[in-house]
This record gives C-alpha cells, sequence and structure tokens, in this order.
C-alpha cells in the first residue's frame, strides 16, 4: 500500500516550516506515514471492499473513525493530487492535525476526516462579507489588521462591543463570520512562513455567559482549523477571567498554557508587536479606519 500513495521523507517534513517542523524526528515520520496509509484505506479502499470481511479495509479502520460516516470519495489519482502543496491532504495539513491532538493517529485523523467532510456541506469558501454587513460589521467587534513579529496575522476582539442578543442563532452568525475570516481573509495577511494567529482580545465588561458564549467559538474555530491559534494575549481581565483561568489551566498541557498570556498592560503587547503593527487603541502607531478596513475586506474577495 504505502508504494502506491505519495509518502514524504523527514527532510521533506523538516523543510516544511523553519520552526514548526523542523525538529520532526523519524518516530514523528512513522505515524505521518501512518496517518496517511489510514486516509488511504478510508477515502480510497473503503469504497472499493471485496466480499471478503477479513480483507475488508474497513476491518483494519478505528471505530472512532467509521462513526463519522465519510462520504468523500477518491481515486489514488486524486488522493495523490490531494496530497500536493496547498490541497486538502499536504504535509503540513497532516502534520497540523497529529501536532495538534499530540500525535495521536486515530484522534488526529479522526478530527481531520470530520473536517473535510465539514468543508464539503459548510462549504466555507463560498461565504460572502455581505451576509454580516447588516449585522456584525456595524458591531466593530472583530477586525484583523497587521502582524506580529513572527509574521502571524493578528485578530483584535473587543467583547464588549458583541452587544448582539445571545441566540444560537447569532452564536451561528459569529461563528460563520470567523469561518469566512480564517478561510478567506487571513491566509493573505500571513507574513514570511507563518500560519498561525495571533489574538489580541479585550474582555472589559466580560460575563460569564459570554465567557462561555466565546470560550465555545473559540473550541468550535479551533476543532476546523487545527493549530491556526499561535497566542491568545488577553488585555483587562478583571476576576472572572482570572478565576476561570486559575480552574481550567491545570488541564491544559504546557504547550497550551503557554498560547494564554493574560496581561498586566498593554505595554505588554510590544514583547510579540512591533509598535507600527499595533493599532493605535492598544498603544502602538498603526491607524485603524474602520470603513477603510471593511472596504479593503471587500477588495480582498
Amino acid at each position: 500500500m504505502s508504494s502506491l500513495i505519495d509518502l514524504p521523507t523527514l527532510e521533506q517534513i523538516q523543510q516544511l516550516h523553519s520552526t514548526y517542523t523542523k525538529k520532526a524526528d523519524n518516530s514523528k515520520l512513522e505515524l505521518i506515514h501512518k496517518a496517511l496509509n489510514l486516509l488511504y484505506k478510508v477515502f480510497v479502499l473503503s469504497f472499493n471492499e471485496t466480499d471478503s470481511a477479513s480483507s475488508s479495509p474497513t476491518t483494519e479502520i478505528p471505530k472512532s473513525i467509521l462513526d463519522e460516516k465519510n462520504t468523500i470519495q477518491f481515486t489514488l489519482e486524486e488522493f495523490n493530487k490531494e496530497r500536493q502543496d496547498g490541497n486538502k491532504l499536504d504535509n503540513l495539513t497532516i502534520y497540523r492535525f497529529l501536532h495538534g491532538y499530540d500525535w495521536s493517529v486515530e484522534e488526529g485523523m479522526r478530527i481531520l476526516i470530520k473536517t473535510l467532510n465539514w468543508r464539503k456541506n459548510y462549504q466555507p469558501e463560498k461565504i460572502q462579507l455581505s451576509e454580516f454587513k447588516d449585522t456584525l460589521i456595524p458591531e466593530k467587534f472583530l477586525i484583523e489588521t497587521g502582524n506580529a513579529k513572527d509574521g502571524t496575522a493578528i485578530m483584535y476582539l473587543w467583547v464588549s462591543r458583541d452587544v448582539l442578543e445571545n441566540t444560537e442563532e447569532n452564536k451561528q452568525l459569529k461563528f460563520r463570520y470567523l469561518v469566512y475570516l480564517h478561510e478567506q481573509i487571513i491566509p493573505k495577511r500571513f507574513e514570511k512562513d507563518a500560519f498561525q494567529i495571533t489574538w489580541v482580545v479585550d474582555v472589559s465588561g466580560i460575563s460569564l455567559s459570554l465567557v462561555k458564549t466565546m470560550k465555545g467559538l473559540f473550541d468550535e474555530i479551533g476543532f476546523y482549523y487545527s493549530e491556526r491559534l499561535k497566542r491568545v494575549c488577553v488585555l483587562n481581565a478583571g476576576w472572572t477571567i482570572n478565576l476561570i483561568w486559575g480552574f481550567l489551566a491545570p488541564f491544559f498541557n504546557e504547550e497550551v498554557r503557554n498560547k494564554y498570556i493574560i496581561m498586566k498592560s498593554k505595554d505588554e503587547l510590544l514583547n510579540h508587536i512591533d509598535k507600527e503593527q499595533l493599532i493605535e487603541e492598544h498603544g502602538g502607531d498603526r491607524k485603524l479606519d474602520y470603513d477603510q478596513y471593511f472596504k479593503s475586506l471587500e477588495e480582498s474577495k
């Protein structure tokens, strides 16, 4: 089977990114190969099963993955085409989903399969900015502009500006807007070899119910865009945020904990963002014209 599909070498993996994949070793390469063989069984072989149950590809696929009820089918040629850089199953995608799920082949590939089926049905690439013109855009609570020192795109979020009623419909609308930004805007803003996002979140006036809503949005977007989160810089954290973080932090591994930085002052942002890239509202020099910003989103389509 391995000879039929495009399997990367260790050198190819290490050269994917200057820091993120540079330290990959042979043990990681072996897991990548196992993941690709598993995906081959799911997307190609399972749609061409033999009559013999003992030789059926699905007998070698974990139940958790079978339960996802995959509907995506590839020929061998199509599968290898999706392995090319920038496509659905390229090496960096496989690496991200394995790394994001602690190198568990079963769980990482289950989430990837679920994500690809979600993309097939949700069609995120077809979302239009006009869907948010009369609802989220006037609030100006979520803005993407500038780059951090490491080239990651910067996303600014002001929780207090989110005044839409906390209904399920509005939650889905916010999720859809986040998907739009992740899909059509943010990838065009990356610098160097960056592929992740630095969030600057002002949590002034946040309530417990809004914490729950925001966490749900972050969890869901992180599910479908694995490893896109580089760091979250939290500003104006009161006792509510500190209490919740104090409770949750021990349940995260060190790598995840280090992504969340509760800042004592805006000056700490300069540790991650140069002053000319940081918006004026947060102590930088970058002027933010909201009308021009949303016009630029239109032009980015």
